[in-house]
């Protein structure tokens, strides 16, 4: 698959962190925080309907840092990350991973800008109908890998 940037993130959470055990710590985190945050994207009219509302909560610089080229993803802050995702979720991936509510809001933190930096490639959303179709593609990956791990 051409997934490019998404693909590779999850390349190395689902293929990189194996450890005997199944998934590495933070690999099982990050394998359930993907779609979570790329079901929030979608949810909220994909890529330019995710950054307007990141935008309109007052988060401009961030989203405009994850958007360039030139500099490093300015994350959220893992208090702000409540405004964005519901909190019966959070719990859920906590429940679900055995992280604590605190490591959820921070991956969630961390890995928002990294799939938003890596769905814009040249820092703009001339590519958006491909954006959002890669995030269709992955959580049906994700769907079907997660399913067969149970």
């Amino acid at each position: 698959s051409n997934a490019g940037g998404l693909g590779d993130i999850l390349g190395s959470v689902l293929g990189g962190q194996r450890t005997k055990g199944g998934f590495g710590g933070k690999g099982m985190l990050i394998a359930a925080l993907m779609p979570m945050v790329l079901s929030w994207i979608k949810r909220n009219g994909g890529l330019s309907g995710a950054l307007s509302k990141i935008t309109g909560m007052g988060y401009e610089n961030q989203a405009r840092s994850w958007m360039s080229n030139q500099q490093d993803n300015d994350n959220l802050d893992p208090n702000d990350i409540s405004q964005l995702f519901d909190e019966n979720e959070i719990q859920q991936v906590a429940a679900h991973t055995g992280a604590n509510d605190v490591e959820v809001r921070q991956g969630l933190a961390e890995l928002l800008p990294e799939v938003m930096n890596q769905l814009t490639p040249s820092g703009n959303l001339d590519n958006e109908s491909e954006a959002n179709e890669e995030i269709d593609q992955i959580i049906n990956q994700l769907s079907s890998r997660l399913g067969a791990l149970k």
